[in-house]
Order: structure tokens, then C-alpha cells, then sequence
């Protein structure tokens, strides 16, 4: 585990490691149906069982679309949208 076993926080203000405890993760990964960014996506999910992934893609490659089922698959939601 990254931040170590969860155990409550005492000091104020509240340090990045103990805010990530209390309140779990969000991770946001662009390119997210691309091979890279899905793979990325699976491993973290793996890593982080607890965190909510969010893939957000453009879907301009051909090919990614076809990431989307194993990434809602293993809990990971997808956004199809452009940062631009």
C-alpha cells in the first residue's frame, strides 16, 4: 500500500497522506481507452482497489473504443470527451 495501513489523523491542518486516508482516491487518467492509458488504468485498479479511475478519451484513434468494455469491466468509468 502507498500511504501504509489506514490509522486516524491527529495534526491539523491534515497533511496530502492523511487527507488520501479519510477520503479515498480519485484518479483521473486522459487517454484512458488508448493501449497506454487502459493499461494504466487496469493496473492501478489493481494497485488501488479503492479508488474510483476515471478514463477520459476522445476516441479519435481507431481501436480504442474497443478498451471500453474491459474498462467498465473491472470498475473503471469512462468519459468520452475532449480537454481541448
Amino acid at each position: 500500500m502507498l500511504y501504509g495501513p489506514a490509522r486516524p489523523c491527529f495534526t491539523y491542518p491534515c497533511n496530502n497522506q492523511c487527507m488520501a486516508r479519510r477520503m479515498g482516491k480519485n484518479i483521473l487518467i486522459t487517454g484512458g481507452a488508448g493501449f497506454v492509458g487502459s493499461s494504466l488504468a487496469l493496473h492501478l485498479k489493481g494497485r488501488e482497489p479503492g479508488a474510483r479511475l476515471v478514463a477520459f478519451d476522445n476516441l479519435r484513434r481507431r481501436g480504442g473504443e474497443l478498451n471500453i468494455p474491459r474498462l467498465k469491466t473491472n470498475g473503471i468509468e469512462f468519459i468520452h470527451g475532449d480537454v481541448r
